[in-house]
């Protein structure tokens, strides 16, 4: 084929037969791309290609010969450009680039962009960009913020002088994440930086508001940490329950809350991972209310969401099985108490399969005639339950719901149904051993109940 390109009417370059001539003043300059442009190369260029009887042009393409450029950094400034081959499409040649910028929430952060060769703006026009709004003008030494931005964006003057653009942007919400590019206008002229996508991230991570029950007595840890992964070591974390706090790290030091002494912590291994759970140890009865995590970063002010934390007089462990056989999950009230008034569920899964409520009981569909709780045990504490003649099918999570008032828990039991090993069942009917189980063991003396301060669920093997 025959390449030539022209700039207005004057032929620049020119490939004919393998060979190439290069237009006046352009000699050892051009190839496929312009090196060392001056001001007089800027103007119109088209590229027209002949191959045969046939002739084929571009749409022209205007090259604006700059006094100076926006680089993102310093250490470029005065250093010449770096120019890429054009990228070739139907329509178009174009190239682009996108920089990037990382803050912590609550943050200051400075989008950096420069004026190459070094020169004073204080004179040109500056506007900051977030997508395609506004958030910064600088106009005849006067400032405008964008809406949202009022207090929070500036550019320093004193480095104007210097080229210095860059654009501050202070506290970082989620909300300012996006892409920001600059736009200096001086005279008839006007350049743009390359786009920078600033990414804001941190933040308190804790469950929904939810409930932790602990029994009386015992330690609990109520979880909270920053997300993404941060240190917190340099950071200021207070715990409240209710408006009292409980617990303030502050310059590595610690402070216990009135009544939690002793009693509190972080563990300060954790804090280089952004885990700032909170340990209670010991737990009273008076602990028990709503609790917030707060953590301060310079200016900045996270708080978690409330957790409840409950103290029970409930505590449950788990029992087991054979396929066949008639089982009893155990679970019973220590100390002794009467647990008549109370109520009760038992659930597979989901499903409820026992329901005992004000003296009634209703079963589960498939447990029909199968499960029960023993009405003279009840008045002792033991809500154990009772599945008779168990089935594959029975395999499964089981987990007891007890309701005392106020007081609820919830406790779980996993057990997996086997095989007799002592015998094949040659008929699918026959479900039952020749030899059923004995029920499980009653009290045979005292040492079979805890003489514990506290009520609690317990099980028997």
């Amino acid at each position: 084929m025959e390449i030539r390109w022209f700039k207005e009417t004057d032929c620049v370059y020119l490939y004919q037969n393998g060979q190439v001539t290069e237009g006046r003043g352009y000699e050892g300059n051009v190839s496929l791309n312009l090196r060392d442009v001056q001001r007089s190369d800027g103007g119109e260029y088209r590229c027209e290609i002949i191959r045969g009887k046939c002739k084929m042009e571009s749409e022209g393409v205007h090259l604006q010969a700059l006094e100076f450029k926006l680089v993102s950094r310093a250490e470029d400034v005065g250093k010449p450009s770096d120019v890429q081959p054009l990228e070739h499409t139907p329509f178009q040649w174009c190239s682009r680039y996108t920089g990037s910028a990382c803050a912590f929430y609550g943050d200051d952060v400075t989008l950096q962009c420069f004026l190459s060769p070094e020169s004073s703006a204080v004179a040109m026009e500056i506007r900051w960009f977030k997508e395609t709004d506004c958030v910064y003008l600088y106009q005849n030494g006067q400032v405008t913020e964008g809406r949202g931005y009022e207090g929070k964006v500036s550019v320093n003057p004193d480095e104007l002088r210097r080229g210095n653009v860059s654009l501050n942007l202070r506290d970082v919400q989620g909300s300012d994440g996006g892409k920001y590019w600059c736009e200096v206008t001086d005279g008839g002229q006007k350049v743009k930086n390359k786009e920078v996508h600033l990414s804001v991230s941190g933040s308190l991570y804790i469950p929904p508001m939810y409930t932790v029950w602990v029994l009386a007595g015992d330690d609990v840890s109520l979880q909270c940490c920053l997300m993404p992964e941060t240190s917190a070591v340099t950071m200021e974390i207070r715990w409240f329950k209710e408006t009292d706090c409980v617990y303030l790290y502050q310059n590595g030091q610690v402070t216990e809350g009135r009544s939690y002494e002793g009693r509190v912590s972080v563990n300060p291994d954790e804090l280089p991972r952004g885990k700032v759970s909170l340990n209670l140890r010991d737990v009273q009865r008076s602990d028990g209310g709503e609790y917030r995590c707060e953590i301060i970063r310079g200016k900045c002010k996270m708080e978690s969401k409330g957790v409840r934390l409950c103290i029970s007089e409930f505590k449950v462990e788990l029992v087991s099985v054979h396929l066949g056989y008639d089982v009893t999950l155990r679970f019973y009230l220590t100390p002794e108490t009467n647990a008549v008034p109370m109520e009760i569920r038992w659930f597979k899964g989901t499903d409820c399969i026992y329901l005992y409520q004000n003296g009634q009981v209703t079963e589960g569909r498939g447990y029909e005639g199968r499960v029960s709780v023993n009405s003279e045990e009840m008045q002792r504490g033991n809500m154990s339950l009772k599945i008779r003649r168990v089935q594959w099918s029975d395999c499964g999570e089981y987990r007891c719901e007890v309701t005392d008032e106020q007081q609820k828990v919830y406790s779980s039991a996993q057990f997996c149904v086997l095989e007799n090993p002592k015998r094949r069942f040659s008929d699918s009917r026959d479900h039952r051993p020749s030899k059923p189980e004995k029920p499980g063991r009653r009290w045979s003396n005292d040492l079979d109940f805890p003489n514990s301060k506290s009520k609690g669920l317990i099980s028997r093997g």
